[in-house]
Protein backbone atom coordinates (compact mmCIF):
# COMPACT_ATOMS: atom_id res chain seq x y z
CA UNK A 1 0.00 0.00 0.00
CA UNK A 2 1.14 3.46 -0.54
CA UNK A 3 -0.46 6.16 1.63
CA UNK A 4 -0.54 9.62 1.08
CA UNK A 5 -2.22 12.17 3.84
CA UNK A 6 -3.48 15.89 3.26
CA UNK A 7 -4.84 17.40 7.00
CA UNK A 8 -8.15 19.05 6.96
CA UNK A 9 -9.41 21.57 9.42
CA UNK A 10 -11.80 18.86 11.28
CA UNK A 11 -8.78 16.41 12.15
CA UNK A 12 -11.17 14.05 13.42
CA UNK A 13 -12.85 13.17 10.39
CA UNK A 14 -11.17 11.53 7.03
CA UNK A 15 -12.07 10.92 3.74
CA UNK A 16 -9.99 7.88 2.11
CA UNK A 17 -10.03 8.19 -1.86
CA UNK A 18 -8.09 5.22 -3.15
CA UNK A 19 -7.48 2.49 -6.41
CA UNK A 20 -5.80 -0.59 -6.48
CA UNK A 21 -2.68 -0.53 -8.71
CA UNK A 22 -1.74 -4.38 -9.03
CA UNK A 23 -3.48 -7.18 -11.58
CA UNK A 24 -3.04 -10.13 -12.25
CA UNK A 25 -0.55 -10.13 -14.28
CA UNK A 26 0.37 -13.80 -15.90
CA UNK A 27 -1.27 -17.38 -15.64
CA UNK A 28 -0.65 -20.45 -16.91
CA UNK A 29 -3.93 -22.12 -18.55
CA UNK A 30 -3.19 -25.76 -19.93
CA UNK A 31 -0.89 -25.13 -22.67
CA UNK A 32 -0.57 -21.13 -23.22
CA UNK A 33 -0.06 -18.02 -20.89
CA UNK A 34 -2.71 -15.32 -20.76
CA UNK A 35 -1.54 -11.84 -19.96
CA UNK A 36 -4.00 -9.97 -18.12
CA UNK A 37 -3.43 -6.20 -19.25
CA UNK A 38 -3.99 -3.81 -15.97
CA UNK A 39 -3.95 -0.66 -18.35
CA UNK A 40 -7.69 -0.37 -17.25
CA UNK A 41 -7.76 -2.61 -14.23
CA UNK A 42 -6.60 -0.47 -12.82
CA UNK A 43 -3.51 1.89 -14.07
CA UNK A 44 -6.69 4.15 -15.04
CA UNK A 45 -7.87 4.54 -11.41
CA UNK A 46 -4.47 4.89 -9.74
CA UNK A 47 -3.89 7.77 -12.19
CA UNK A 48 -7.47 9.47 -11.26
CA UNK A 49 -6.54 9.21 -7.52
CA UNK A 50 -2.81 10.76 -8.17
CA UNK A 51 -4.44 13.70 -10.53
CA UNK A 52 -7.14 14.21 -7.59
CA UNK A 53 -4.51 14.49 -4.93
CA UNK A 54 -2.38 16.64 -7.00
CA UNK A 55 -5.48 19.03 -7.53
CA UNK A 56 -6.21 18.74 -3.45
CA UNK A 57 -2.68 19.74 -3.50
CA UNK A 58 -2.50 22.48 -5.51
CA UNK A 59 -6.23 23.89 -4.14
CA UNK A 60 -4.00 23.90 -0.93
CA UNK A 61 -0.93 25.66 -2.14
CA UNK A 62 -4.05 28.96 -3.30
CA UNK A 63 -5.12 29.04 0.39
CA UNK A 64 -7.69 26.64 -0.09
CA UNK A 65 -8.42 24.81 3.29
CA UNK A 66 -9.76 21.35 3.58
CA UNK A 67 -12.23 21.08 5.58
CA UNK A 68 -11.57 17.64 6.17
CA UNK A 69 -8.65 15.39 6.42
CA UNK A 70 -8.22 13.11 3.03
CA UNK A 71 -6.21 9.95 2.84
CA UNK A 72 -4.91 9.35 -0.56
CA UNK A 73 -4.52 5.11 -0.77
CA UNK A 74 -2.97 3.15 -3.55
CA UNK A 75 -3.95 -0.33 -2.50
CA UNK A 76 -1.99 -3.62 -3.60
CA UNK A 77 -3.42 -7.12 -3.85
CA UNK A 78 -7.38 -6.06 -4.81
CA UNK A 79 -7.66 -8.98 -7.22
CA UNK A 80 -6.31 -11.35 -4.71
CA UNK A 81 -9.62 -10.38 -2.70
CA UNK A 82 -8.90 -6.64 -1.39
CA UNK A 83 -5.75 -7.46 0.75
CA UNK A 84 -4.69 -4.14 0.84
CA UNK A 85 -7.63 -2.05 1.66
CA UNK A 86 -8.04 -4.97 4.32
CA UNK A 87 -4.67 -5.11 5.74
CA UNK A 88 -5.30 -0.96 6.36
CA UNK A 89 -8.60 -1.25 7.88
CA UNK A 90 -7.46 -4.40 10.06
CA UNK A 91 -4.16 -2.54 11.13
CA UNK A 92 -6.33 -0.09 12.46
CA UNK A 93 -4.33 2.79 11.26
CA UNK A 94 -7.25 5.45 11.13
CA UNK A 95 -10.02 4.98 13.91
CA UNK A 96 -12.95 3.20 11.92
CA UNK A 97 -15.39 5.55 13.20
CA UNK A 98 -13.62 8.77 12.04
CA UNK A 99 -13.93 7.22 8.85
CA UNK A 100 -16.55 9.31 6.79
CA UNK A 101 -16.47 7.80 3.62
CA UNK A 102 -14.33 6.40 0.99
CA UNK A 103 -13.92 7.08 -2.86
CA UNK A 104 -12.72 4.18 -4.86
CA UNK A 105 -12.01 4.58 -8.45
CA UNK A 106 -11.68 1.34 -10.88
CA UNK A 107 -11.86 0.60 -14.33
CA UNK A 108 -12.39 4.66 -14.84
CA UNK A 109 -11.95 4.30 -18.68
CA UNK A 110 -13.68 1.09 -19.46
CA UNK A 111 -17.61 1.99 -20.12
CA UNK A 112 -19.27 4.71 -21.77
CA UNK A 113 -17.40 7.83 -20.72
CA UNK A 114 -20.64 9.29 -20.31
CA UNK A 115 -21.80 7.00 -17.86
CA UNK A 116 -20.76 6.16 -14.32
CA UNK A 117 -21.89 3.62 -11.91
CA UNK A 118 -21.61 4.29 -8.25
CA UNK A 119 -22.03 1.82 -6.12
CA UNK A 120 -22.47 1.61 -2.31
CA UNK A 121 -24.13 -1.17 -1.31
CA UNK A 122 -24.12 -4.96 -1.23
CA UNK A 123 -27.63 -4.32 -3.18
CA UNK A 124 -26.40 -1.15 -5.28
CA UNK A 125 -29.55 -0.19 -5.99
CA UNK A 126 -30.10 0.24 -2.27
CA UNK A 127 -27.40 3.01 -2.78
CA UNK A 128 -29.13 6.08 -2.53
CA UNK A 129 -31.26 4.97 0.97
CA UNK A 130 -27.98 4.13 2.50
CA UNK A 131 -25.71 6.95 1.11
CA UNK A 132 -29.20 9.35 0.88
CA UNK A 133 -26.33 12.73 1.45
CA UNK A 134 -23.93 11.46 -1.26
CA UNK A 135 -26.20 9.95 -3.63
CA UNK A 136 -28.10 13.66 -3.46
CA UNK A 137 -24.36 15.51 -4.14
CA UNK A 138 -23.75 13.33 -6.80
CA UNK A 139 -26.95 13.67 -8.66
CA UNK A 140 -26.82 17.79 -8.32
CA UNK A 141 -22.99 18.23 -8.32
CA UNK A 142 -24.19 16.09 -11.48
CA UNK A 143 -26.11 18.49 -13.11
CA UNK A 144 -23.67 21.58 -12.97
CA UNK A 145 -21.18 19.38 -14.93
CA UNK A 146 -20.92 20.93 -18.78
CA UNK A 147 -21.55 17.36 -20.01
CA UNK A 148 -23.37 15.11 -16.79
CA UNK A 149 -22.89 11.61 -16.34
CA UNK A 150 -25.75 9.47 -16.77
CA UNK A 151 -25.36 7.68 -12.88
CA UNK A 152 -26.68 4.42 -12.32
CA UNK A 153 -26.54 2.43 -8.87
CA UNK A 154 -27.06 -0.70 -10.51
CA UNK A 155 -23.85 -2.83 -11.49
CA UNK A 156 -25.25 -4.60 -13.75
CA UNK A 157 -26.08 -7.82 -11.78
CA UNK A 158 -22.73 -8.26 -11.48
CA UNK A 159 -22.33 -8.19 -7.71
CA UNK A 160 -19.18 -6.55 -7.74
CA UNK A 161 -19.47 -4.38 -4.53
CA UNK A 162 -17.37 -7.33 -2.61
CA UNK A 163 -14.47 -7.25 -5.06
CA UNK A 164 -13.76 -3.52 -4.64
CA UNK A 165 -11.10 -2.33 -2.03
CA UNK A 166 -14.01 -0.25 -0.22
CA UNK A 167 -15.82 -3.25 0.98
CA UNK A 168 -12.74 -3.87 3.49
CA UNK A 169 -14.24 -0.83 5.02
CA UNK A 170 -18.06 -1.74 4.97
CA UNK A 171 -17.62 -5.38 6.96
Amino acid sequence: NVIAFLPGENTHEYVIIGAHYDHLGTEKQRDKTVIYHGADDNASGTAAVMEIARALGNLKDRGYRLQRNIVIALWGAEEMGSRGSRHFVESKSLPHESIIAVLTLDMVGRNDPAFLIAIGAEEPLKFPYRNPMLSSVLTEENKKLVRPFTISFDDGGLGVFWRVDAYSFYL
